[in-house]
């Protein structure tokens, strides 16, 4: 079972959400560098925050946890759960117009890559560091991104490290002979139609 977090608010400004981009390769996992980089599940595509349950855990909790590990923040509103599917359960966070925007910066700051290391993030309580950059995306356009596939690009750059479309296919190809789900992105696009009602 998967469970994927959405962090909302709703105001002046509309219903809006935050999605991530997951990075393409990531050599950081568990707070620590294990190179040669990997591919990640649904490598490169926009995504929520989110990971697999761990055994003995509620959805709650493991939202809760993927959100710290993912950005580096606690949560900082209650998480709660919002509905359940046959694989997977979506909680959500909703804050404040003004909490979003200073989530959406700190997020940014903490998944940059770091000034001295580019194989590790520049926020030190990131753990695992899937996600690439964040954006606030209005929620009745959350359909143009999540669930939408994104190609390999010819090149992809992160500060000074420079890697090939080769490079990343034959990682995700390595990644899919372990799982061939791995880089299916329909859920995503299951819970963007989904919020639309469902976020009140």
């Amino acid at each position: 079972m998967q469970v994927y977090l959405i962090v909302w608010s709703q105001g002046g400004k509309g219903k809006r959400i935050i999605v991530g981009t997951k990075r393409w390769l990531n050599a950081f996992w568990q707070n620590s560098v294990s190179l040669p980089e990997t591919a990640l599940n649904q490598s490169g595509q926009f995504a929520p925050n989110g990971g697999r349950v761990e055994h003995n855990r509620t959805a709650v909790e493991q939202a809760e946890t993927e959100f710290r590990e993912e950005t580096g923040i606690p949560h900082p509103k209650p998480v709660k759960e919002l509905y359940v599917e046959a694989y997977y359960t979506v909680c959500h966070m909703e804050v404040s117009e003004d909490e979003l925007d200073q989530l959406l910066m700190e997020m940014n700051m903490n998944v940059a890559p770091d000034a001295q290391d580019p194989n590790r993030p520049a926020g030190a309580t990131v753990e695992d560091w899937e996600f690439e950059k964040f954006e606030i995306v209005k929620l009745s356009d959350a359909q143009s991104k999540l669930g939408v596939q994104a190609p390999v690009p010819d090149t992809w750059t992160v500060d000074t490290l420079t890697f090939s479309r080769a490079t990343i296919e034959t990682a995700i190809q390595v990644l899919l002979q372990k799982n061939r789900y791995s880089q299916d992105i329909d859920w995503y696009a299951d819970i963007a139609t989904r919020l639309q009602s469902d976020l009140k």
